[in-house]
């Protein structure tokens, strides 16, 4: 998949899926992967929108032009999450993000803002190694630690990617939404 997105077979890859609008935040994804220790590393983004001249634009001010993949919308994106190393999500406000969902079922570990949808996805309960890797939506500097962080250690990339795999699974598969929706609805149906 690599060799055919034309992407570096040697580098960990730090992936970022969104629209690219105001909302979703790119920009603070961008900075943060700037700043990063990590210069074996490239920021792919999957998404459209009226910000990708900024966004590119911006990737060449802050001199990582070279570093930055805009792949546009991908209809392939589940074969994406599968050759990435790291999730990256800084969106300023959700309601329950699908991409984080699909970063969940990839195994991949996750650095996201500390907001509702997010938070809901990544704490589901108190002692979630996620939790830790939630930042507020404007630190920078909080992204860029987090990234280090864990593309600094192996196993700690693989514990968080294995503990948000189990809690997709666990939460968030299919089946047990249904049983929880359709609780929900006898529940309101008997009252």
């Amino acid at each position: 998949k690599k060799k055919e997105l034309k992407l570096p077979a040697d580098k960990k890859i730090i992936l970022t899926v969104a629209e690219l609008i105001h909302r979703k935040n790119i920009e603070a994804s961008i900075r943060a992967f700037a700043g990063s220790k990590h210069k074996d590393s490239i920021l792919v983004i999957c998404g459209k929108g009226v910000l990708l001249k900024e966004l590119k634009d911006l990737s060449k001010e802050l001199d990582i032009s070279d570093r930055v993949h805009f792949l546009g919308y991908r209809t392939d994106i589940l074969d994406i999450y599968k050759i990435s190393d790291l999730f990256l999500f800084t969106s300023r406000q959700e309601g329950l993000p699908v991409s984080i969902m699909q970063a969940m079922a990839a195994g991949l570990p996750i650095v996201a803002s500390d907001i509702r949808g997010n938070r809901d996805l990544l704490k589901p309960y108190d002692e979630s190694l996620s939790k830790d890797y939630l930042v507020s939506v404007d630190d920078i500097e909080g992204f860029t630690n987090h990234i280090d962080t864990i593309l600094s250690d192996q196993e700690l990339m693989c514990r968080i990617g294995s503990e948000n795999y189990s809690n997709c699974k666990k939460y968030f598969d299919i089946s047990i939404v249904h049983k929880a929706m359709k609780n929900i609805y006898e529940n309101l149906l008997n009252n």
